[in-house]
């Protein structure tokens, strides 16, 4: 059943100040940029950077600012880092070919991004030292042949909504197929809260259908890709995140399956069912955990535009409360018997009573004073007598 709430945010506080907004076009006009870099060397921090559609080159941004795109936005390389602490970040609705984020201390928001690259030797995606990353509605998938489309090293990121797939394997004619590359390879010293996101390897190579026994037999096609690669990291993946891929064809049958993790020295918390893991044996301090109750998640319908309202749905085990938390600050704070960290500053509190376990449907109201590239954070809470405390990922509304 779904219940339906609103609540009016009154109490959050919004821009104060009044940051300038560059416009970007590659058309030109009166006081327009027609490079985004151009228009990142001229704002000031916590300026709106605002894209309008159209292809534009690569860019590099070392201060914190909104960067807002609208749809039939297409860049090259993006590039973002290093970043100051206690500072925030935002890329919108953009598409390119990589994006990288790295040497960011403060909070780096990526929202509504799409990555394909096919330049040899990038990924979609790479995020290396990076304190916060928080990365909703993305995209990303890699034409490179055995190429992970998404991988980290020492970072802590939350993935919402997300999809990334993996290169195939190359597909051989005198030679075997080889092996799809993985969704995702989490490397040292990665903190990654994965929720509702398919990180998927890719399909193996396949091989001619041709008779046994003819030409350069006997040849294999290759294994589908490991969904997620664990290497010493930490992985909590709530509601279905990770899968492995299909294999190859060939004239025989298929070759197998990928796993939907592979873990290698790290730790992974899961409550995909059926999960099939590989790589535990190689290091005894791996483990796999499912917990007995999954965490809840927190997802949103909608755009957040001054006055309007957005819904954000509640999912999770039922419990004797559940709290709302919603500020203008993201935060990442410890909370014993919680897996997933304190992640909004509770600037108001909305106490919704006992949850039955949702989906709950809650209708948030943005203050008719926020102006664009403003950004409003809730995460949920529920508490149970068998549980304790559980928190919910955050997520975001972009006031557009």
């Amino acid at each position: 059943m779904i219940q339906t709430l609103a609540l009016i945010l009154c109490a959050v506080p919004v821009q104060t100040g009044q940051p300038t907004t560059h416009f970007v076009d590659d058309d030109g006009g009166p006081g327009v940029y027609t490079s985004i870099q151009d228009a990142i060397d001229a704002a000031a921090p916590d300026d709106r950077v605002v894209v309008l559609a159209g292809t534009y080159g690569p860019f590099c941004c070392s201060k914190p600012l909104r960067i807002l795109g609208e749809a039939g936005v297409n860049a090259g390389f993006a590039s973002i880092g290093p970043l100051p602490a206690n500072s925030m970040t935002i890329l919108s609705q953009i598409g390119a070919d990589h994006i990288l984020v790295m040497s960011a201390e403060g909070v780096v928001l990526l929202d509504q991004l799409s990555a394909s690259t096919s330049t040899f030797g990038y990924k979609s995606y790479s995020f290396l030292d990076s304190t916060d990353i928080r990365i909703h509605e993305c995209s990303g998938s890699q034409a490179n042949w055995e190429k992970p489309a998404f991988v980290s090293s020492a970072c802590r990121l939350e993935v919402v909504e997300s999809t990334f797939l993996g290169g195939s394997g190359n597909h051989g004619y005198c030679e075997s197929g080889t092996n799809g590359a993985q969704g995702a390879v989490l490397g040292p010293a990665t903190r990654a809260h994965l929720v509702h996101s398919e990180f998927r390897g890719g399909e193996g190579g396949s091989i001619p259908c041709v008779p046994p026994g003819l030409f350069c037999n006997p040849l294999s096609a290759g294994n589908g890709g490991t969904g997620i690669e664990a290497r010493n990291a930490e992985i909590i993946a709530s509601f279905g995140s990770g899968a492995g891929a299909i294999g190859g064809a060939e004239w025989t049958c298929a070759s197998d399956p990928g796993e939907d993790f592979q873990v290698t020295c790290g730790s992974i918390r899961t409550d995909r069912a059926p999960t099939q893991v590989s790589g535990t044996t190689f290091c005894p301090t791996a483990s796999v955990q499912v917990p007995s109750v999954p965490d809840p998640t927190l997802g949103r319908l909608g755009m957040a535009t001054p006055g309007g309202t957005v819904d954000v749905i509640i999912l999770g085990a039922p419990a004797t409360d559940l709290n709302l938390h919603v500020g203008a600050t993201p935060v990442v704070e410890f909370v014993p018997s919680s897996a997933i960290e304190r992640l909004v500053s509770e600037d108001t509190t909305l106490a919704l009573g006992a949850f039955t376990g949702g989906p709950l449907v809650q209708s948030i109201t943005i203050p008719p004073t926020a102006i664009v590239g403003d950004v409003i954070w809730v995460q949920a809470e529920l508490l149970g007598t068998a549980t304790g405390t559980q928190r919910s990922n955050s997520i975001p509304l972009v006031v557009r």
